[in-house]
C-alpha cells in the first residue's frame, strides 16, 4: 500500500524543482517589475543565499547557485520514491533524474516555438523571459 504523503511531496518537490528552475534565469530586475517572479524569489531566497556562498560565479543571464538545491531536491525525492520498495531506491533517484530531463527538453522545446513564434517587437514579461532562456 502507497503512503498518501509520498504523492504529495513529490508535488511539493516538482513545484520547488520549477521554482529554482527559473531562478536560474530571473535577474533582480525582473523580480521587481513581475509579482510572480517576486513571489518565487521570495521563497527561493532563503536556501539561494545559502547555497551562493558555494557558486561565486554569476554571469549576466544566468546563476548557478539553484543547481546544488535542484540536485539535492531530485536526489531526495527520487529516495523517498525508491522507498516504496528498500531494494529499488537507485531506481528511483534514477526515474526522478530521467523525468526531469524529459521535463527540460519539453520545456526547451516550448521555448524554442514560443520564441520563433513571437515577433521581436513584442515586449511582454513571459516573451522576455523565454528569449533570456
Amino acid at each position: 500500500m502507497v503512503n498518501p504523503l509520498v504523492p504529495l511531496i513529490a508535488i511539493v518537490f516538482q513545484i520547488f524543482l520549477i521554482f529554482f528552475f527559473l531562478r536560474m534565469f530571473v535577474s533582480p530586475g525582473d523580480a521587481r517589475q513581475n509579482s510572480i517572479f517576486a513571489a518565487i524569489t521570495q521563497v527561493t531566497e532563503p536556501v539561494l543565499s545559502k547555497t551562493r556562498m558555494l557558486f561565486h560565479y554569476r554571469s549576466s543571464h544566468y546563476a548557478l547557485s539553484p543547481l546544488l538545491p535542484i540536485l539535492l531536491l531530485l536526489v531526495t525525492e527520487g529516495v523517498i520514491m525508491g522507498l516504496r520498495n528498500p531494494a529499488t531506491i537507485g531506481q528511483g533517484v534514477f526515474n526522478v533524474l530521467t523525468s526531469f530531463l524529459n521535463w527540460l527538453f519539453q520545456v526547451y522545446a516550448v521555448i524554442i516555438i514560443v520564441t520563433s513564434l513571437t515577433p521581436n517587437y513584442v515586449s511582454n514579461p513571459i516573451v522576455t523571459f523565454f528569449m533570456k532562456v
